[in-house]
């Protein structure tokens, strides 16, 4: 469920949606998020995102909220 969330709404509506299920399941590693969570981004700012090359989701969301 987690891989097939996309932001339909603001970031921070699609990140507190990312984290609250990404909470909920138990052994997913950090480099498997990240990718997840950038996917699931629109395609403009998921772009501006990836071309900065963030190392963790904080990094992705932080980029993203700008």
């Amino acid at each position: 469920v987690l891989f097939k969330l996309t932001q339909t709404g603001s970031v921070l509506t699609y990140l507190k949606e990312f984290e609250d299920l990404a909470n909920r399941i138990i052994g997913l590693s950090a480099p498997f998020l990240l990718p997840c969570f950038i996917s699931g981004l629109t395609l403009e700012i998921r772009c501006a995102v990836q071309a900065h090359q963030p190392m963790t989701v904080d990094q992705a969301a932080g980029l993203a909220k700008l």
